[in-house]
C-alpha cells in the first residue's frame, strides 16, 4: 500500500476509515550533533577575549584620563572657592556683630573701638534726640517752646558725648541701664536678633520687636570689614540730659 493511503477496518459490520500515522521527524545522528552524545549539554563556543592593551596604549589612556581630571578640577575648584568666598562675604556683617557682642560682654573697649564708629553713633543719637525735642515743641502752643527746644538741643550735644563713651556703650550693649536714660535697655544677643541687608553696603539688626527694640545699623568698610555707625532708638526711650 502506498505511504499516506487511508486503510479501512471492519468494526461492527461497518468500515471506518483510519488515518495513516504521521511520519516522525527525522532524527540526527551523533555525528550531526556532536555536542549531544553521551547525555551532555551542547557547549557554547567561547567568546573571543578583548585584546590586551600594550604599554603605549595604556599609557595614552592614562594620560587622557589625567587630562580630563585636570580640566574638571580647573573648573570645579574655582567654582567651589568662589561659592565659599561669596558665602563668607554674605555673613561678614553678622561676624562683625558677634565681635561687638563679645567685646561688650568682656568690657573690651579697644575691640569695640575697632567695630564701632563712635562719632557716627553719637551723631545719629543726637539727631534723634533733637528731632524728638523739636516734635514736642511743635505740638506745644507756647511761643517759648521753640526757644526751649533749641536750648535743649544745644545742651544735649555734650550730654550725649558724655553718655556714649566706650565704657558706657559696652554697658548698654550688655543690657545695663544708665542713670541718664529712661525706657527699654539695649541688650545685644546675636542669637536672638532679626538680621537684614538694607543695601549692599548697609546691614541692620533689630534687637526686639517694636516699640522696645533697638536697630543697630552697620556700614561696610572696604569689602570684608563692617562697623556700627547708627543706633535707631525706640520711641519709648528718653534721655534726661535732653
Amino acid at each position: 500500500m502506498a505511504e499516506g493511503a487511508v486503510t479501512a477496518k471492519a468494526v461492527g459490520g461497518r468500515k471506518r476509515a483510519r488515518p495513516a500515522p504521521r511520519p516522525s521527524a527525522p532524527t540526527c545522528t551523533a555525528a550531526e550533533r556532536p555536542g549531544l552524545h553521551r547525555g551532555r549539554a551542547p557547549r557554547l563556543a567561547p567568546r573571543p577575549s578583548a585584546p590586551a592593551c600594550t604599554a603605549d596604549v595604556c599609557a595614552l589612556k592614562t594620560q587622557k584620563v589625567k587630562k580630563l581630571v585636570l580640566v574638571a578640577a580647573s573648573f570645579l575648584v574655582p567654582l567651589a572657592l568662589l561659592g565659599s568666598g561669596a558665602l563668607y562675604l554674605y555673613f561678614t556683617p553678622y561676624f562683625a556683630l558677634q565681635e561687638i557682642e563679645r567685646a561688650a560682654r568682656a568690657g573690651d573697649t579697644a575691640s569695640l573701638a575697632q567695630r564701632i564708629d563712635f562719632p557716627a553713633v553719637r551723631s545719629s543719637v543726637k539727631r534723634q534726640i533733637v528731632a524728638r525735642i523739636e516734635a514736642g515743641a511743635a505740638a506745644n502752643p507756647n511761643p517759648l517752646a521753640a526757644f526751649g527746644s533749641a536750648l535743649a538741643g544745644a545742651l544735649s550735644d555734650p550730654a550725649v558725648d558724655a553718655l556714649l563713651t566706650p565704657d558706657n556703650v559696652a554697658r548698654l550693649l550688655r543690657g545695663e541701664s544708665l542713670g541718664a536714660v529712661q525706657g527699654p535697655t539695649l541688650h545685644l544677643d546675636t542669637s536672638n536678633v532679626d538680621l537684614e541687608y538694607i543695601g549692599f553696603n548697609r546691614f541692620q539688626a533689630v534687637t526686639a520687636p517694636a516699640p522696645a527694640g533697638f536697630t543697630l545699623v552697620l556700614a561696610r568698610q572696604g569689602w570684608l570689614d563692617w562697623k556700627l555707625v547708627e543706633v535707631i532708638l525706640p520711641q519709648s526711650w528718653s534721655f534726661r540730659g535732653a
